[in-house]
């Protein structure tokens, strides 16, 4: 935290790091279930380069027992991480909200107006500093493509039925 954006606010920089950290630092040794239920961490996000070095050559690190209540992002995150590295999960990241809020904007249009549309979108594009998020907070971009991805699934949902409205916003609100 403390990191400034290219927006001029505060980027936060240490949920990043744990995001991009869940998993790593376990022994080999660890269990898959224990691995999921205590969700291991590298136990220091102030360790830089020379920490994520360590571990990239193989380094077993003290990991944090780090207990939290959703870790799916890393369904998405691992892979990329892997494939592409940080940037490259900031890239998708920052696509995946990008086109999640165009789609919104698309669903709530196509079941309203337009101008219920905008009056949905614009207050978040005018009002955040949603150019930059991708670049210092992949997490937060994540998070925000999935609440536009709930209003698409109401939104698509409620267009056929109002009991698939309800599964869209339960669905919605489960992801």
């Amino acid at each position: 935290l403390g990191v400034a954006d290219r927006m001029g606010t505060p980027a936060d920089t240490f949920t990043e790091c744990v995001v991009a950290g869940t998993g790593l630092g376990a022994p080999p040794e660890e269990s898959a279930f224990s691995r999921a239920v205590r969700m291991p961490r590298i136990a220091t996000c102030g360790g830089g380069p020379e920490q994520l070095r360590a571990i990239s050559e193989g380094a077993v690190l003290a990991d944090n027992d780090y207990f939290k209540y959703w870790a799916g992002y890393t369904v998405l995150t691992r892979p990329v991480l892997a494939l592409t590295g940080l940037e490259g999960l900031r890239i998708v990241s920052g696509t995946l909200m990008v086109v999640a809020l165009a789609g919104a904007f698309l669903a709530v249009r196509a079941r309203t107006s337009t101008a219920v549309g905008l009056a949905l979108v614009l207050p978040y594009v005018a009002g955040t500093n949603l150019l930059s998020t991708p670049s210092t907070s992949f997490s937060q971009s994540i998070s925000i493509a999935f609440i536009f991805l709930s209003v698409i699934l109401s939104a698509a949902g409620a267009g056929r039925s109002p009991r698939l409205g309800y599964a869209g916003v339960g669905l919605g609100a489960a992801l």
